[in-house]
């Protein structure tokens, strides 16, 4: 299991609960398969910790983080996922207005492009 930084053991149960994800396809795979009560859970954890774990990771370089800063900026980016749904979609994970979001893919995320 990864560990987080000093000072961040509060959000170790998002490292178990596997909200710890290394691409954006990933997490949003990982919102659309939650329901919204685990999204709820999940921003009600780290919302108000959003000041202290970027100004944490903001002392780094991002192309060097070291594990525990990873796992930690890998939240904060699970947190722009899940906040969207909280916030303006009453925690209803499948928030894409349009074409079916399951086709989307991030490009550094495509097989071809490896």
């Amino acid at each position: 299991m990864t560990d987080l930084p000093p000072g961040f053991e509060d959000l170790t149960p998002l490292v178990e609960g596997g909200w710890v994800l290394p691409t954006e396809t990933l997490r949003y795979a990982r919102r659309r398969a939650s329901n919204p009560e685990e999204l709820k859970a999940v921003y009600d954890l780290l919302a108000p910790r959003m000041e202290a774990v970027l100004a944490h990771v903001n002392g780094y370089s991002l192309d060097a983080l070291p594990a525990p800063e990873e796992a930690l900026f890998q939240l904060a980016l699970m947190m722009a996922e899940v906040s969207i749904a909280v916030e303006k979609y009453r925690a209803n994970p499948t928030v894409f207005v349009g074409l079916d979001a399951s086709r989307f893919v991030a490009l550094h995320d495509r097989p071809d492009r490896a």
